[in-house]
């Protein structure tokens, strides 16, 4: 008798289990299964170089924002776990996510005053940065060389002809570096690979020249591995290829110590898409094609992204900033001699802005409220900060403002002798002055107190009003 045994396999899951992302971004991920029915749950673990806190999920779906905080890419390992499965079986369904970080730049918002000149050398700025891993691809559209033989030798013996990729690195330090490939996925199934160092330049045409040192299968299984003692402020390429001639695929190199540079930075007008407007490290937009920036004459705000080479996809937003120096708006207006008043005016409001009034005659500051003696003109600035910039607007029209010397203190309304309001100069009347009480008001004087004037008219229905001992003491 012969049996048939066909093994029955547990819920997997249908969707892409290697998944890559930037961080700060937004993670959507719906997890999708073969089998019908089947109910999702998740779980992700607290990852170092990951800020966010563990987290469970009861879903199909991640919607999160995972966030690196290092300088080099972070794998995440979300655990799925499928119910019913038709095997009984606990074992989770693994997602992971490479979380690639973005570039952090040194000034991210710069702030230029309207109609100002950028000083050279200032604008977005984003440093470069060094680490001891960098990853590398290679096609068949990349260079080809024939590379060396042989494991840890020093002196080049030609052997096949391979696609390569160079990276070229200065060492900040002398010293002893170890350099190795420690993972491959390439197309010949085995991950064989070579590594080349050079000093000073490689030249692909005669790979003999400042050849180094050379290694096949140093490394784990057939990677490559070399070990050697460098100088400082020397020039050095490391050159990584396959063992056997057309393969492909991706690689990740790794120096003992941080040596490989980030690259320039590359500049754009949108988050995704589009040529790069410029790169460097250094970003001034203003005249640029494309920046939409022609000069500083508009005030405004525009964005601009920024990402670095060996983290393309990830951009980092940054903003130019035009502050304008529109001068604030007021107008001319009159004060009785003797009075304080406060000028204001539009056009100066917002966050970091301050409204600045001057003498006109010699430019000096003046607060508010002022009490002028004499007519005097004044003129604002609006004094705008926006982080460690400060743009100060061109001068408002002067504000003339005119002094009234009053020949009488004249009621302006019914109300008590000793309240300011009720007469034209909003002060008390004395003896300086004659006092006129106009048609249809009614002043008093209230009890126990005792009102000054030089002398004293009623004007139409004009009255005085005693209350009490209240009186009025009148000099002639």
């Amino acid at each position: 008798m012969t049996e048939d045994f066909t093994p029955i396999g547990g819920s997997t899951l249908s969707s892409p289990i290697t998944l890559t992302a930037c961080t700060g971004t937004v993670l959507a991920y719906t997890a999708t299964s073969s089998t019908p029915g089947v109910a999702f749950s998740w779980t992700r673990a607290l990852t170092t170089g990951i800020s966010n806190a563990s987290a469970t999920a009861s879903s199909a779906t991640i919607n999160e924002t995972l966030v690196n905080t290092t300088n080099l890419p972070v794998t995440v390992q979300y655990k799925f776990f499928l119910s019913p499965d038709i095997c009984g079986g606990v074992a989770p369904q693994i997602v992971n996510v490479l979380v690639n970080p973005a570039v952090l730049p040194t000034i991210g918002s710069y702030v230029v005053c309207q109609q100002a000149a950028i000083p050279l050398g200032e604008g977005l700025v984003v440093s470069t940065t060094t680490s001891n891993t960098v990853n590398g691809q290679l096609t068949t559209f990349s260079p080809t060389y024939v590379r060396g033989s042989g494991d840890n030798i020093t002196v080049y013996i030609p052997d096949w002809k391979v696609y390569y990729q160079a990276f070229t690195f200065t060492v900040p330090v002398s010293g002893t570096q170890t350099f190795n490939i420690v993972a491959a996925s390439l197309t010949d199934g085995y991950n064989d690979t070579y590594l080349s160092l050079y000093q000073t330049a490689f030249n692909p045409a005669s790979p003999a020249t400042n050849f180094l040192r050379g290694d096949d299968d140093s490394g784990p299984g057939l990677l490559s591995s070399l070990t050697h003692s460098l100088t400082q402020g020397t020039t050095y390429v490391l050159v990584v290829s396959t063992y056997d001639e057309g393969v492909t695929g991706g690689f990740t190199l790794q120096a003992s110590t941080p040596v490989f540079s980030s690259g320039l930075p590359s500049w754009f007008a949108a988050p995704t898409g589009g040529l790069a407007l410029a790169t460097g490290t250094v970003f001034n937009p203003v005249g640029l094609t494309g920046a939409g920036i022609p000069n500083t004459a508009t005030p405004g705000t525009t964005t601009f992204y920024v990402s670095r080479p060996d983290q393309a996809a990830c951009r980092r937003a940054t903003t130019f900033s035009v502050l304008t120096t529109a001068p604030p708006v007021a107008s001319s207006t009159t004060i009785t001699s003797g009075n304080s008043l406060t000028i204001s005016a539009t056009g100066c409001s917002g966050t970091g802005a301050v409204l600045k009034w001057y003498r006109t005659v010699d430019n000096v500051g003046v607060s508010m409220p002022i009490s002028p003696t004499i007519t005097t003109n004044y003129y604002a600035r609006c004094e705008r900060t926006n982080g460690t910039k400060v743009c100060l607007s061109d001068n408002s029209q002067n504000v003339v403002v005119t002094v009234i010397v009053p020949t009488s203190f004249d009621s302006v309304r019914s109300g008590n002798w000793n309240i300011p309001a009720t007469w034209n100069c909003n002060c008390i009347p004395n003896t300086t002055l004659p006092v006129q009480i106009m048609d249809t008001h009614t002043v008093t004087v209230p009890n126990a107190y005792k009102g000054q004037a030089k002398e004293i008219h009623f004007i139409g229905t004009g009255k005085l009003n005693l209350e009490g001992s209240g009186g009025l003491n009148i000099l002639r």
